[in-house]
């Protein structure tokens, strides 16, 4: 570059240049709100993965207690079974 500075060519006229500046206005205003928007996806994002991980533990855990159960079934059968053959 030869060192030329920028220019405002004398043809456009003040409509235009209105024109583009409101253009330029709402893209920018627009750009930010869609900023905003996807910060609070982000964060609602975040809480549901917290929530995920929540539910697998709590999965994990109703997992080992129906294990209990049935496990506790089964010596209740034994028992039961043992009951009977004593008296019978």
């Amino acid at each position: 570059m030869s060192g030329a500075s920028w220019q405002l060519d004398r043809r456009i006229n003040l409509a235009t240049l209105v024109s583009l500046g409101s253009c330029l206005l709402m893209a920018l205003a627009a750009g930010a709100g869609l900023g905003a928007r996807l910060q609070v996806m982000e964060e609602k994002l975040c809480t549901l993965e917290e929530r995920v991980h929540e539910t697998r533990r709590t999965a994990v855990k109703v997992e080992r207690i129906e294990e209990r159960v049935a496990g506790i079934q089964e010596m209740l059968v034994d028992i039961r079974s043992e009951l009977r053959r004593r008296r019978g």
